[in-house]
């Protein structure tokens, strides 16, 4: 299986540690590399970040462990580039990256800081939920959760 793997490594920039090594293979949607092997007579999928991982360093890892890339380029094969990581931990850090929990930055939102602000002094003055809601590109719900200090609490 090795031999199959390092046939596809692209090292032609001569193998510089401080480069990616690129993967002529198959991939994943998301670009990860992997390769078929034959295990008691079956054909399985097997991770080529894993394989080459646990080759170049000579381990064996836990089934939970997962090998991700340190660089950002999912076809890297760089053994320098590779490290070993957890699932959870993997989700936590995409979630944190991808999906930004609060505020302007959270990948749904509709409403600006000032918006945000200017509801609740709506509110402090005295306006009714019906009058401000129309207002903003918000549910009613949405613009009561603001006010209630439910949504957007980070802000002052």
């Amino acid at each position: 299986m090795i031999g199959k793997i390092l046939a596809k490594i692209d090292t032609s920039e001569g193998g510089d540690p401080d480069l990616c090594w690129g993967w002529k293979g198959g991939t994943e949607e998301s670009g990860s590399p992997y390769i078929y092997i034959y295990v008691d007579g079956m054909c399985a999928k097997r991770s080529v970040r894993r394989a080459f991982y646990e080759f170049y360093h000579g381990v064996d890892l836990n089934r939970k462990d997962i090998v991700v890339v340190n660089c950002g380029n999912t076809g890297c094969l760089n053994p320098l580039h590779l490290e070993v990581s957890s699932r959870s931990k993997q989700a936590t850090e995409m979630n944190d990256t991808y999906h930004p929990t609060q505020g302007t930055s959270h990948w749904k939102n509709k409403l600006s800081e000032g918006d945000v602000r200017l509801i609740r002094e709506m509110a402090a003055a005295g306006k009714d939920l019906d009058e401000i809601a129309p207002l903003f590109p918000v549910s009613k719900d949405h613009v009561r959760e603001v006010i209630a200090r439910k949504r957007w609490a980070h802000l002052h």
